[in-house]
Parts: structure tokens; sequence; C-alpha cells
């Protein structure tokens, strides 16, 4: 029995981790799609899993009625269809990852581990579709953006971007229980060597700075919070702006000198030059921010509304930030909720000593703070969930709960 609880288990851990690959484009599993990853997971941890017991404290509490909020408001959006479907998909990443937590806390190391077996099909993913440095350095212009142009994919820019530097966090963690265990050997060395530099030249061909900046800062919150890592390494950490503005220089450097006139635009407007990116965003959330009103304050326009606002139509549409987006559409109480829930989090980064726990907390911030300049809340769900899995995490180590 206990053979067959590992295998499943396993196997659950595998799924869940193709979920991430195949939300951020990986094609080789997209025969099925994720929905049914998600069904046979749920299905999976309700047929092998004993304890059905639910226990909820108070962060739950504030979550059920921030997501409470979102499902009465949709009585009064005039788009119902796109309004709903965010609210379902919330709900299902909610209910997935708080089954599956367990089950992580549980097999943490060998989920580090399927997630960089999964890193790593990704990258021979984008070389099978892209080719490598040379062909994609000959395509440089300013329109270049790997992923923008290609139909009929789910790969994009922020996309592949978001995936390769969650992985990186993976690999991170991957070195750092390695060395705890005293098996970060030469070959794991050379490995993850490898796949980090390969990761890092297609990252620079998306064109793309906000998932950069959000994994840098995801990296450096949670550093600089923590009371318990030294002051050496932190000190020590300030090396990584310089690092980057020495990064930056160098490109700059290599652009003046030793570029193609299409290499040079392309660095100088994806890398070098930030006005059009921030005034585009900036943009955009002055779209949802003039639209409020007192009554769009107090009760929200309503899930989804957003893009009825601005097309007429029940469609897609949103402000590229996660804060307005949730202002606009469902009023202060659930933007208050929302701030509640990330201060807790800014709390629990101060005194925490556990790995699984500040893996949590980083990809939480990182996926957060991805949230502040793209996407809305479907395609920012993973926000959701591992709020979830700290919120269990805490509970687990602290055994208090009040439901």
């Amino acid at each position: 029995m206990k053979i067959k609880s590992v295998y499943w288990e396993k196997l659950v851990l595998i799924l869940f981790s193709l979920i991430f690959y195949q939300k951020y484009g990986g094609s080789f599993f997209a025969i099925f799609p994720l929905s049914l990853y998600v069904l046979v997971i749920l299905s999976l941890i309700l047929f092998f899993k004993k304890e059905k017991k639910i226990k909820l404290n108070l962060w739950f509490f504030l979550l059920f009625i921030f997501f409470l909020n979102m499902l009465t408001s949709l009585f009064w959006t005039n788009a119902l269809f796109y309004g709903l479907q965010k609210v379902i998909i919330i709900i299902i990443t909610l209910f997935t990852f708080y089954a599956i937590a367990p089950i992580i806390r549980k097999n943490f190391i060998f989920f580090i581990k399927v997630n960089f077996i999964f890193f790593l099909i990704y990258l021979i993913n984008l070389y099978i579709q892209y080719g490598f440095f040379e062909q994609l350095s000959d395509m440089l212009n300013v329109r270049f953006r790997l992923g923008w142009d290609d139909e009929g994919s789910a790969l994009n820019p922020i996309g592949i971007a978001r995936y390769l530097l969650y992985g990186f966090i993976n690999i991170a963690f991957y070195v750092l229980i390695t060395k705890e265990t005293k098996k970060y050997n030469f070959f794991i060395k050379i490995s993850l060597s490898i796949a980090s530099l390969v990761g890092v030249l297609y990252l620079f061909f998306t064109g793309t700075k906000a998932p950069i900046l959000a994994f840098i800062s995801s990296i450096l919150l949670y550093i600089f919070i923590n009371k318990y890592i030294n002051r050496k390494i932190k000190v020590t950490i300030l090396i990584i702006p310089l690092l980057t503005y020495l990064m930056y220089s160098s490109i700059n450097l290599l652009n003046q000198n030793n570029l193609t006139q299409s290499q040079q635009d392309y660095i100088e407007y994806r890398y070098l030059n930030t006005d059009a990116a921030l005034s585009d965003r900036a943009m955009q959330n002055e779209r949802a921010l003039t639209k409020i009103d007192g009554t769009i304050i107090l009760f929200g326009a309503g899930s989804g509304d957003f893009g009825h606002l601005y097309t007429g139509q029940d469609q897609r549409d949103y402000p590229h930030n996660i804060l307005s987006e949730i202002l606009y559409e469902n009023g202060i109480i659930n933007l208050i909720i929302f701030l509640s829930l990330f201060f807790y989090i800014l709390h629990l980064s101060r005194k925490n000593k556990s790995i699984p726990l500040a893996f949590f907390i980083i990809s939480f911030n990182y996926f957060f703070i991805n949230a502040l300049f793209s996407g809305d809340l479907i395609s920012n769900n993973l926000v959701f969930g591992f709020l979830v899995l700290i919120i269990l995490e805490v509970q687990r180590e602290q055994k208090k709960y009040i439901l």
C-alpha cells in the first residue's frame, strides 16, 4: 500500500508540473487540454487520499469573502460570460492547490526535480520551434520577440519569459536542497549551469523586461525581509543590481560596436528604452482608474466588466494590473483583502526558516509582481494558487484551525 501511495503521489506531481509547462506554451504533451490534467489530478487525490476533513483558518475565511464578492458581482456585471469564466478558473485553481498541497509538502524535493525536468523539456521545445542563438540573432529587429508572431502556438514572449524565470527559481532551490543534503555533485552543477545559460539566452530573445524585474524583486524582497539570513549574504546580494547595471552597460557597449543595425535597434528598444513599456502600462491603468466612481469603489463594476466598458461586448479585456482590476471590478473590500494577504506574506517572510515555505513565498511574490504589469486574473491564477500553498504550510506548522 505504501508503494502504491508513493507512485500515485508522484504521478500527481508530474501532472501538476505539466500544467505549469503547458500553461506557458509547452507543446509536447498538448494532445490533452489543461482541464483534463486537472480533472485527473483531482480524481487521483479523491480516490487515494484518506484524510477528507476540511480545515480552515482566518486567511481562508478572507479568501472566501474575496471570491464570494467576485461571485456576487456577476449579478450586475455587463460581461457575464467572461466574468463567470474568471470566477470558475480561480475557484478551480484554489481547490486544486488546496488538494495537492499536502502531496507537494510530503514530496517537496521530488516536486522541485520534476519542475526542473519540465524546464529542460521546455528548452528543447524552444529549440525545435525557433532554433538557437545563431538563427535567432539573425532575426533581431525592433519588431522581433520570441513567440510574438507564432500563430497556432500557445507560446508568447511574456509566457516564455515567465516560465523560464520560474524555472530559475526552481533551479535555485534545487541547488540549495542538494547542497544541504550534500548531493551537489559535479554532474548536477554542470547540468544546472548549462540549463541556466541556455535559459538566459532564450530569455534575452523574448525582449520582455517585466518578468526579469519580478524575478529579481521577488528574491531580493524575501532575502532582505527574512531576519535569519546572514547580513553578509544580504550585502552580497546587493551585487545583483550592480551586475544588472553592468549587464546593461555591456549590452549598450556591444550595441554600439559589434552588432548590425537591426540588432542594435532590438536591444535599444527592448532593453535600453523603458519609456514605451511604462507609458503603455500607465495608459492601461488610467483606463481603469478614471472610470471609478463612488458606487464602483464600494461594490465594483462586476467581474469581467472592464472589457465591456471599452468594447461594449462581453469579451476579455483588462488593465494589465491585478490591483486596478480588483478595485474596478470588485471594489475596495476585495482590494483590502488582497493587500492584507500580501502584507501577511511579507510578515511570514521575516520569521521563516522553512525551505518549502520560502519557495512558496518567493513564487507567490514572483507571480504577483508579474501580475502588476500584465494579464488578468485568469492568466495570473497562480498568484492565488501559491497563496493557498502558503496558508496551508503555515497552518501545518502551527497546527491551529478555527474550523
